[in-house]
């Protein structure tokens, strides 16, 4: 369906530098298990991240997908309304409590019913994903394959399943949970999942098995988990337990499970909670340079036994394992809290208010300190938290630190990180610390280390931006956005606090492609007013009256653990290689309600004082769509997704998203390269040394093998990527590594910016890590292919628009519109206000065919490019095809999104393309020292220098493919056929009755595209038998085209041959009209002239000189000169191409002299008397001045070569041969 879904606006979501884009993870619409045919809510998500390939990834989260009912507002009893689709249950006829955990009691816990966990899955970082149930749901089948332990069937037997974590190993996922049946019992569980790293197109995590760890009848409660895990197979788990017996919900405690063997067994529960009570949300910290080394802490709400511990957060350690812990009273981490326990808010007693309590979260650095936030009310000008005596008027909801030195024995005061001008309410922070490249930190030994910070803040939504309110984030209008800070674990002020950066915003919402460029309004209307489709408190839980986002979101490193000689290690461990770290990036999920619809049917209600218009609207009147059916009522309403994105605070991110499985074949493995600076950068890779891989696959030619190729340098436009190949020799069975520098860079006083090659001192860099998957796998043959759609989708991405516009397009961001969703990565291409008359998508679709992932290139091809300078401005947009869920009515549907690779600005100004412009892959070879571009490819100037390296307008024109996905629905959807769209934008300059304009179409009022076409190429070539031995196909990298064969340049395919004067050249010559990479365009039937290039004789071409070509060929029977002379050319032309230059030729006269002498006074003009000898015949002297030329023998002259007269022989005289 990707033609038929081109969105009627275009659109672009205005990304941070760092920040990448905002994408869905939730996916599909075939039924309710493996997609989300209700448009149902998701949130409490968190997130995992292989390292043995980051590039699979798991989110886990609170998935309301089987939900197909209105009155669903807590967990009870079933609806009799509900069938067998789902199990989620109605608290108004069947009350219960999982507990207060507030020490206001008087505020119900409304919280959200939980129907299932649900799982997402990515093989592809994070670009596309593929959905599905957590096995042990009554409507999902036993996972095939699960191990002998796997528990999961036995959650079948509870009601509901939630409040999912997540820890990870290498190559492990721990996703811990609960289950339930209300008024019943409840147990925890932790699953673990395997990255197998064993399919290039299929499913690579596998489900291996639930163990139930706790089980604990009516009466009481489990509820919020904690994982924790090391790289070497110990996992910690927490559970608390509430006692609802108690009369005064004093009692929950915390129990702790460990584990030694990747989770397969585990121990008995220990409390560790005693002898507090009413303790809450534990975290767990496991040191990064000993594993049996585990920190944990809590939140205490209420402590009779202990009041100064009441309201605090409080720790404990643990030196063995977990066995056990000390000291026998927790020690206090944060005192005498004024802690901003939001309270969930339901319609009619008060505004719809999203709950969140002030939950700790931890992080340990590369130092070893400890790091905690919590959100609490502190003082707006010093950011120092208000005492527990003060009103919260006199403060603001915002997220503090503390920090522990010396392994949790004291801890720094806390202070605000983001509480400048302009910050609002902040809740639900999360913390994460990640190794980096470059020294230890002054007086420590451990690795460099970032931590980061990410948070929900409300200060779009005009809440807790000054003192005198709650700062509660109230009413279904109210917008909140996720954040985040960084701080160098180096840098600490005067307190020893961690300095944290100036906040960034992690949500980024799709715009409008029309001035003012607002964020787009497909949530609906209010009164004829458009609403931003942003994150909003939206009443789409408590059957339609309250709000929830989840009490978590997730931040995790992109990279957790690096393989050292010591084994797998984090990145904050001191065993790390320091200078190899990859940059310090991460992962982070959250909960977001952008993507709801505003309900229109159903009478408006009455709403507490300082509702709004969104609050009265009828989110109670509820039926879900997917079925098609006309009697689905508001669908789309409770359409809450979890978003993702990876925040690359050096700008750059890499990866190598195929997995590497050892072979007994040389195998190319895409990387790429992104660059999200926006401007121009140059980068060297280097593969380790030592490693038998090169990025040059005739490195492995046999025989003919070309030197190893370990060193690459390659320029990036702003906000565009790169990508090549790394092939890897036969049989490798060791991780092979990349690493990325940024080289320095400077402006050449003309515009142009160039590298001479040195490594930028600070610069960003990072590395990448392909390890093996599995053993050595038997193969002869490796195949990939590119499918290029055989015509655009022609779309008008402005549809409605009053043309002419003005339009200077984001003059603010780096980011233009695009044709579908959401380019992060884009640039303008007008550099000052432009008057357009019309904008049109040329989209041609490119998916992958054979047995492997590649890397490709791209190659755009335009009739008439060169006339076309003043009439059209073009802009090139590569993108990948993700999915999402939107709505047709009542029928749910997947809409095509685009997530950028790269945007080239201009792409040509005037001869697009006179060579082939991949005659080196972007890696092949180092750039500074060859051009490999003799023409202009894209641009003008693509080279400034010789020394500068190639135009980031062909290096940007690379991506990599997938082939068609292998796996088969289970638990889980299939994986995604990975497709990547090559748009074409054309800003018309001129209007339509203006007659110097130059039309792209002949019939511009109905475009077809078949003026421009695409060819894609891999970079490798296949690997094929010859002679019963693998290697790469000679024939040279595969390739496609997609749209008409476009004739580009002209190509001499039979040269001039050597000839006597006034004789037709023999064989005749041969002129093909070519595409861009070189193919003849057998349907064109142009017309070539033919004339002489260089002229050494000022001799006369004759002959039929203008000739049109047959099947793409133009045949040149006749073709003469009249005057004898040395090294001749031709040109070949044709109108709107690029001309060709043949090779050199003679042209002799069959002069034969008798034996004797020649003498240099016999010359009419000696100085100028050339004595050549053509590598085919005998030497010629040619006497220019008399227009002689004789066969002669001379001594010590070789073929090919040329003297003047006198320094042959002698320099009076020669002597002459007989002819022949």
């Amino acid at each position: 369906m990707a033609a038929a879904a081109v969105s009627m606006f275009s659109i672009v979501e205005a990304q941070g530098p760092a920040v990448g884009q905002n994408i869905n993870v939730i996916t599909g619409s075939s039924n309710q298990y493996i997609g989300d045919l209700f448009r149902q809510r998701q949130d409490e998500p968190v997130v995992g991240i292989s390292s043995v390939n980051p590039s699979h990834i798991v989110v886990a989260y609170n998935d309301y997908r089987t939900v197909d009912f209105a009155d669903d507002p807590i967990v009870g009893a079933a609806s009799p309304g509900q069938g067998a689709v789902a199990k989620l249950f109605d608290f108004l006829r069947a009350p219960w409590k999982r507990g207060d955990e507030r020490k206001r009691e008087e505020h119900a816990e409304a919280d959200a019913a939980q129907a299932w966990i649900g799982l997402s899955f990515s093989d592809n970082n994070g670009k596309n994903w593929y959905t599905g149930l957590h096995p042990g749901h009554h409507a999902v089948p036993p996972v095939t394959g699960a191990e002998a332990w796997d528990q999961s069937m036995q959650l079948a037997t509870y009601d509901a399943a939630s409040d999912p974590v997540m820890a990870t190993t290498s190559n492990q996922f721990f996703v811990g949970g609960i289950a339930f049946t209300p008024n019943g019992s409840s147990v925890g569980f932790v699953s673990r999942l395997t990255d197998r790293n064993d399919s290039r197109n299929g499913q690579n995590v596998h489900f291996d098995g639930t163990r139930i760890l706790l089980t604990q009848p009516a009466g009481f409660f489990v509820d919020k988990p904690s994982i924790s895990a090391g790289p070497n197979g110990h996992v910690y788990a927490a559970f608390v337990v509430f006692d609802e017996t108690d009369p005064k919900k004093l009692s929950s405690k915390i129990l702790f499970f460990t584990s030694s063997d990747y989770g397969v067994t585990w121990s008995a529960g220990l409390v560790i909670s005693q002898p507090l009570t009413r303790n809450q949300s534990p975290w767990i910290l496991v040191d990064p340079n000993n594993e049996s080394v585990v920190y944990v802490g809590w939140r205490v709400f209420a402590n009779p036994l202990f009041p100064t511990l009441t309201n605090a957060v409080v720790g404990r350690k643990s030196t063995n394992g977990g066995v056990s812990f000390v000291p026998s009273v927790p020690y206090p981490v944060a005192l005498l809290l004024k802690p901003f326990d939001q309270p969930q808010g339901a319609l009619s007693q008060s505004l719809p208010i999203p709950r969140s309590n002030a939950y700790p979260t931890a992080a340990i650095d590369g130092n070893g300190a400890i790091h905690v936030a919590i959100q609490e009310y502190v003082n707006p000008s010093t950011g120092v938290p208000l005492a527990p005596s003060q009103s919260p008027t006199m403060g603001v909801p915002r997220i503090t630190v503390t920090s522990s030195y010396d392994s949790g024995a004291t801890w720094t005061l806390r202070k605000a990180i983001d509480v400048g001008p302009g910050s609002g309410a902040q809740f639900m922070p999360v913390i994460a610390a990640v190794g980096e490249p470059g020294s230890s930190c002054l007086g420590f030994a451990g690795p460099r280390s970032r931590i980061l910070l990410m948070y929900y803040d409300a200060r779009a939504g005009g809440v807790g931006r000054t003192a005198g309110s709650s700062g509660y984030v109230a009413g279904g209008g109210t917008q909140f956005d996720v954040r985040i800070a960084q701080a160098s674990a180096c840098d600490r002020d005067s307190a020893g606090r961690p300095i944290f950066t100036a906040s960034e915003q992690v949500s980024r919402y799709t715009l409008s492609a029309t001035p003012p460029y607002g964020i787009v309004t497909r949530a609906g209307s209010i009164n004829g007013q458009g609403v931003a489709s942003v994150n909003r408190a939206y009443s789409m839980f408590c059957g339609g009256t309250c709000a929830f986002t989840g009490d978590y979101i997730h931040l995790t490193p992109r990279i957790p653990y690096v393989f050292t000689a010591a084994g797998w290690k984090p990145t904050t461990a001191n065993a790390v290689d320091k200078t190899k770290l990859p940059i310090p990036v991460v992962q982070g999920v959250w909960a977001d309600g952008r993507d709801a619809l505003l309900p229109t049917i159903g009478p408006l209600r009455p709403v507490p004082a300082g509702g709004s218009a969104i609050d009265m609207l009828p989110w109670n009147i509820y039926q879900p769509p997917g079925t098609g059916q006309v009697s689905c009522i508001n669908p789309g309403s409770r359409d809450q997704n979890v978003y993702t994105m990876e925040y690359a605070p050096g700008q750059l991110f890499a990866a190598a998203p195929e997995t590497f499985q050892s072979s007994n074949i040389p195998h190319a493995y895409p990387l790429y390269v992104e660059n999200r600076a926006g401007e121009q950068r140059f980068f060297r890779l280097t593969i380790d040394p030592a490693s038998f891989s090169s990025f040059d696959y005739r490195t492995f030619n046999t025989p003919n093998a070309a030197p190893f190729s370990r060193t690459a340098d390659t320029v990036i436009g702003p906000y565009s990527t790169v990508t090549g190949s790394v092939v890897i020799g036969p049989s490798v069975t060791t991780p092979v590594t990349i690493s990325i520098a940024q080289l320095a860079s400077t402006n050449d006083g003309h515009g142009n910016v160039i590298s001479s090659g040195t490594i930028l001192t600070n610069g960003a860099q990072t590395s990448v890590t392909l390890f093996p998957g599995t053993a050595n796998t038997a193969t002869t043959t490796e195949t990939h292919a590119p499918v290029v759609a055989p015509r655009p989708v022609v779309s008008k991405p402005l549809a409605g628009t009053q043309f002419p516009v003005q339009m200077t397009p984001f003059t603010q961001t780096p980011f233009t519109q695009t044709t579908y969703e959401a380019n992060p990565f884009t640039q303008t291409p007008f550099t000052r206000t432009t008057t357009v008359f019309d904008v049109t998508d040329y989209s041609f679709t490119v998916t992958g065919a054979g047995d492997s992932a590649a890397a490709y290139s791209a190659l755009l091809s335009i009739q008439n490019a060169v006339n076309l300078t003043g009439s059209f401005l073009f802009q090139v947009f590569i993108n990948r095809v993700g999915s999402a869920p939107a709505l047709n009515g009542c029928q749910a549907i997947d809409r095509p999104v685009d997530i950028q690779i790269s945007n080239i600005k201009a792409p040509f100004t005037q001869t697009p393309f006179t060579q082939t412009p991949f005659t080196q892959t972007p890696f092949t070879q180092t750039p500074f020292t060859q051009t490999p571009f003799t023409q202009t490819p894209f641009t003008q100037t693509p080279f400034t220098q010789t020394s500068d390296p190639r135009d980031p307008s062909i290096t940007n024109s690379t991506f990599y493919i997938a082939p068609q996905g292998s796996s088969s629905p289970d638990y889980r959807a299939v994986r995604p056929v990975d497709e990547v769209r090559y748009v074409l934008r054309a800003f018309q300059l001129k209007a339509n009755d203006d007659t110097t304009l130059v039309p792209l179409e002949a019939d511009p009022a109905h475009p077809t595209g078949q003026f421009v076409a695409v060819t894609v190429a891999a970079e490798t070539p296949n690997v094929i038998v010859v002679n019963g031995t693998p290697v790469f196909d000679p024939a040279g990298p595969p390739a496609s085209s997609g749209g008409a064969a476009i004739p580009v340049k002209l190509a001499f395919a039979t040269q001039p041959a050597s000839t006597n004067i006034n004789t037709a050249i023999a064989p005749p010559v041969r002129v093909a009209i070519q595409d861009g990479f070189g193919t003849t365009v057998t349907t064109s039937t142009l017309p070539v002239t033919i004339a002489i290039g260089t002229n050494p004789s000022s001799g006369t071409l004759s002959g039929t000189l203008t000739v049109n070509a047959v099947a793409g060929v133009a045949t040149f029977s006749n073709l003469s000169i009249n005057k004898a002379g040395v090294a001749y050319t031709l040109v070949a032309s044709s109108p709107n191409v690029a001309s060709a230059t043949s090779n050199t030729f003679d042209v002799v006269i069959p002069v034969v002299f008798d034996s004797g002498t020649i003498l240099s006074s016999q010359l009419t003009n000696p100085a100028n008397s050339v004595i050549y000898r053509p590598a085919f015949g005998d030497v010629l002297v040619s006497d220019f001045g008399a227009n002689r030329v004789a066969r002669i023998v001379a001594v010590g002259l070789s073929a090919g070569s040329t003297s003047t007269f006198a320094a042959v022989t002698s320099p009076d005289e020669m002597a002459i041969s007989p002819a022949g």
